[in-house]
């Protein structure tokens, strides 16, 4: 009989808590910042600017791996 206490967690469980993490995470700061863009002096266009940008830089140590590891750089 084994029990589940001392079993390690796996790779693909860690990579999805941490995923869940970054995401829950983007979503209270996107909802901060929003909340502080209507009080400040920010146009649309800032507040456009801040959210793609950063979730763009966020995203962009992912795509490089992924990039690298699948082969693509090759082609370009």
């Amino acid at each position: 009989m084994s029990t589940s206490e001392n079993t390690p967690v796996s790779g693909n469980t860690l990579y999805g808590y941490l995923a869940a993490g970054g995401v829950t995470l983007n979503w209270a700061c996107w909802l901060v910042v929003s909340r502080s863009g209507s009080k400040t002096t920010l146009t649309a266009y800032d507040m456009a600017a801040l959210r793609y940008g950063v979730s763009a830089l966020a995203a962009l140590p992912v795509v490089l791996l992924l990039r690298r590891n699948s082969g693509l750089d090759r082609l370009a």
